[in-house]
């Protein structure tokens, strides 16, 4: 995931093409995030409660998600040396 304060965008799943844009309302994590207790990598991983809303306009329908609650932050293993 990367993101600005207010829109994150994440891989969803094992699929590697769909990328959503998120917010993220959960204070906690996000006060984590600016004193640099938590400093997120691509390859790290997030278990969360997303609502995700649909809209209609027409014909058009558009979609947001919002990250409610982080319920775990899991880092990727972190690469060795080899030498």
């Amino acid at each position: 995931f990367e993101g600005e304060s207010s829109q994150w965008s994440f891989r969803r799943g094992s699929n590697k093409d769909e990328i959503i844009v998120v917010s993220i309302k959960d204070v906690k994590f996000l006060d984590e995030l600016k004193q640099g207790k938590i400093r997120p990598f691509y390859n790290d991983l997030l278990k969360v409660k997303l609502i995700e809303k649909q809209n209609r306009k027409g014909h058009k329908v558009t979609t947001t998600y919002e990250i409610i609650k982080v319920l775990e932050y899991k880092k990727a293993p972190e690469q060795t040396h080899l030498f």
